[in-house]
């Protein structure tokens, strides 16, 4: 997530928390065997509707 800012990518607080807590407990988890964290969707190119999407993430760890 290295040159985003995670507090700024949706203008939902609510998806933008989720985000931040998946991200911050993936990184703890996984620490230098995660290579990426992608946000992938209808959020990741501005259609999202909090009423009936989903959050679609691509997790990308080196082993």
């Amino acid at each position: 997530m290295i040159g985003y800012n995670i507090n700024n990518i949706t203008t939902q607080k609510s998806v933008t928390e989720i985000l931040k807590f998946f991200a911050s407990s993936i990184t703890k988890i996984f620490q230098q065997k995660l290579a990426g964290l992608y946000l992938t969707g209808s959020l990741s190119y501005n259609d999202f509707d909090i009423s009936k999407s989903d959050i679609d993430l691509l997790v990308v760890l080196i082993y």
